[in-house]
Parts: C-alpha cells; sequence; structure tokens
C-alpha cells in the first residue's frame, strides 16, 4: 500500500507528465505556425515582386513598339540613296523652329512622343522609389527621346523623299517632356494600379498569364500589321501624310491580299518585331538582375570578412572536443 509521501510523488509525476505534454505539444506547433506564416509572407512578397516585375514589362513592351513605330513612320517610303551631305546638312541647318506653316508637323511629331515619354518613363521606374527615383526615371526617359529623335532625323539623310530638320528634333522632345510631366503627375498610380490587378491573380491566373503574354503579342502584331499592309504600302502610307488626304484612286486591297504580299510582310513583321522585344525585354531582365547581385556582394564579402577576422583574432580558442584537465581534488582523491 502506496504511502502519502509516495501517493504525492506520483500525482506530482503525473502532473509534471502532463504539463511537460502539453508544453511539447505546444512548442511543436509554434514552430509548425512560424514557419506557416514565413511560407505565406514569402508568397506575399514573391506575389508583389512579379506584379511590380509585370507592370514594368508591360510597360517597356509598349515603349519598345511605339519606338519601332516611330522608326519605321520616319523611314517611309523606304527608299534610300547616298545622299549629297553638304546639301543636306544645310538644308538641315536652314530649318528654324519658328518657322511658319508647319503647324502640322509641329502638332504630328509633338503627338507622337507623348505616349513614347510617358511609357519609357514608366518603364524605367521602380516602385519602391521616393520622388527622387521619380524624377530620375523621368529625365532618363526625356535624354532617351531625344537619342532616338536625333537617330530618326540622322537617318533620314539617305532618304531622299525626307527633310531632316532641328524643327522635328525640338517638337519631338516637347512632345517626351509633355510624356514625361503626365507620368509624373499620375504615372505612379497607374502602375500602382496595374500592379495592384496583377496582384489579387492566384498562382495558377499568374501562370496562364504569363504563357499568354507573349502568344497574344504576337497575334496582335500580325493582325495590326496585316490590317495596315492591306490598304496601303509604305510608298503609299508616305503618300497619304504628305498630302494629308487618302488618294481617290488606291490600291485595289482585294487585288492586294490576292496576291498574297500583305500576309507574308505582316507575318515576316509580326516575328521580327516580336523576337525584338522578347530579346530586349530578356536583357533588360538580365541586367536588372545582375545589378541586384552586384549591389549585394559587396555586403556579402564584407560579412565574409567579418566573420574571417573574428575567427583570425584568437586563433587558440579552445575547441568543444578538447580535454579538459581534471580537477585538483579529483586527482587527489
Amino acid at each position: 500500500m502506496a504511502t502519502p509521501s509516495t501517493e504525492l510523488q506520483i500525482a506530482m509525476t503525473v502532473r509534471d507528465h502532463r504539463t511537460g505534454t502539453l508544453l511539447g505539444n505546444r512548442t511543436r506547433r509554434k514552430p509548425i505556425r512560424r514557419h506557416r506564416r514565413v511560407a505565406e509572407q514569402h508568397e506575399r512578397i514573391s506575389a508583389d515582386q512579379w506584379a511590380s516585375e509585370e507592370s514594368r514589362s508591360l510597360l517597356r513592351i509598349a515603349a519598345m513598339l511605339m519606338t519601332l513605330f516611330f522608326f519605321y513612320a520616319s523611314a517611309i517610303p523606304l527608299k534610300f540613296s547616298t545622299p549629297d551631305f553638304s546639301e543636306r546638312l544645310a538644308t538641315m541647318m536652314a530649318s528654324t523652329p519658328w518657322e511658319q506653316g508647319r503647324l502640322f508637323d509641329w502638332t504630328a511629331n509633338i503627338l507622337a512622343f507623348i505616349p513614347l515619354g510617358f511609357a519609357w518613363a514608366g518603364a524605367g521606374y521602380s516602385l519602391v522609389g521616393r520622388r527622387s527615383a521619380r524624377s530620375t526615371a523621368a529625365i532618363r526617359s526625356a535624354l532617351g527621346c531625344l537619342i532616338l529623335a536625333c537617330l530618326a532625323e540622322f537617318l533620314q539623310l539617305w532618304l531622299p523623299m525626307r527633310v531632316p530638320s532641328f524643327r522635328d528634333i525640338v517638337a519631338l522632345e516637347a512632345g517626351a517632356i509633355i510624356g514625361c510631366g503626365i507620368w509624373l503627375s499620375i504615372g505612379p498610380r497607374t502602375t500602382l494600379l496595374t500592379t495592384a490587378l496583377l496582384r489579387h491573380l492566384p498562382p495558377q491566373g499568374r501562370d496562364r498569364y504569363s504563357s499568354f503574354k507573349w502568344p497574344a503579342l504576337l497575334g496582335f502584331l500580325f493582325c495590326s500589321l496585316l490590317a495596315m499592309n492591306i490598304p496601303a504600302g509604305p510608298a503609299e502610307w508616305f503618300e497619304i501624310y504628305r498630302h494629308r488626304a487618302f488618294p481617290s484612286s488606291g490600291p485595289d486591297s482585294a487585288a492586294r491580299f490576292a496576291s498574297g504580299m500583305p500576309l507574308f510582310i505582316a507575318i515576316v513583321a509580326a516575328l521580327g518585331i516580336w523576337a525584338c522585344c522578347r530579346l530586349c525585354e530578356l536583357a533588360i531582365s538580365r541586367f536588372r538582375a545582375s545589378s541586384r547581385l552586384r549591389t549585394f556582394q559587396p555586403h556579402s564579402s564584407s560579412a565574409i570578412g567579418r566573420l574571417a577576422s573574428a575567427t583570425d583574432v584568437n586563433p587558440e580558442l579552445p575547441s568543444a572536443t578538447q580535454v579538459r584537465p581534471e580537477p585538483a581534488n579529483s586527482r587527489a582523491a
């Protein structure tokens, strides 16, 4: 028969066992909950990064498409020849921004670069940046548009039916500055809105969006180029631009479509523009990843250096497996 002291010991043992079991369950539940919260936070951060990158990707693709279309419009009717540089440069120097009778050219050039400046400013902006980052993105966009305008006017030196001028450069840059100003006022909010819409997509929706984006772009390019090549070719579009009106005796669209040339040109041009956008997007993504890696490497190397220096300060530190000397009383015993 158990004595009262023995029964008390048994009761305390049972209580300690139950308490230990409960504490063990709690300690097991805490890591599970912690890991679950960390996984949810990591998934949320990865979704935010994906949505932010995709919103900039859409702006980059739109900016590249508008840039290619601008070069096409600047190069039509696509008839090149070796120019007389002295005469062409003299004509270019004679053009002034305040020249009369060029209201249509001024309006067309300004309107052409407003969306281009807006798109390039948004493509170079990071959502984590402040007001200075917004201004930096707008300045880079304006400088890039100025380079594009100069390249387009320099290209027109080899086009005998086109007249390069400083007036067009000023008008194009004015449109780019207006586009950058519009982006500074409403651009970050539109980028945040696009990011928020993409962030709410489920993981399966994100995968479908990523796999559907580039085929949809190829189909859009093919349909647009086919619709543009059937009514008129590059030479006809230039005549329409020069006379500011559609010709009464234009080409027969049915005969052009029956010949198959617009279909072939649309397929080749769509594939070329699609490949150009794809390669540029891949190059920009790799450049951004390498820049992030370069910014991370100094911190990691300094941390490794600090760790190495900390271990080299006292090289004679006792290790965990080193045998300690026995106490004196134990040796005496």
